[in-house]
């Protein structure tokens, strides 16, 4: 069994697929990362880069024993931090510069398979975004990592 108590180099493909207002958007990321294991929980990190700005926003998603998993994205004054449950709503907080702005996940599909020998791992989440009672739109998430 793998040591991944100390952070682990691991490269990371992301795709996403956004549906708002009747439109779709879809983004893919290729990037190096790092995982690192606590308890029983998997940190994935890594830095997005902007195709058109080249600006690095930090990413983590924190993939916990329990089934939960939690995707932060940016830092301090702009921060969006996202749970993912199978059976549940989750309601948490986009911190932007003017204030904290309330959204919830209805997570609609979530699995996530991981390996250690060797390791790699998929994780892919859909999901719809709320503002209060208002669908912010439908989105994909699929992440792929291996070392």
């Amino acid at each position: 069994m793998l040591d991944l108590t100390a952070p682990m180099p691991v490269h990371l493909q992301m795709s996403t697929r956004i549906e708002q207002a009747g439109e779709i958007t879809a983004h893919h990321f290729d990037e190096p990362g790092q995982l690192v294991q606590m308890g029983s929980t998997l940190y994935l990190r890594y830095r997005e880069r902007d195709p058109e700005t080249g600006a690095q926003t930090p990413v983590t998603m924190k993939i916990q024993g329990d089934g939960l998993v939690i995707l932060t994205r940016g830092q301090a004054d702009l921060r969006l931090q996202l749970h993912f449950h199978p059976t549940e709503r989750m309601t948490t907080a986009y911190k932007t510069p003017y204030g904290e702005i309330p959204v919830t996940t209805a997570t609609t599909l979530m699995e996530s398979r991981i390996k250690s020998e060797p390791l790699h791992g998929e994780v892919a989440i859909d999901y719809q975004l709320f503002s209060e009672k208002e669908l912010l739109g439908k989105y994909q998430l699929r992440l792929i990592f291996k070392a």
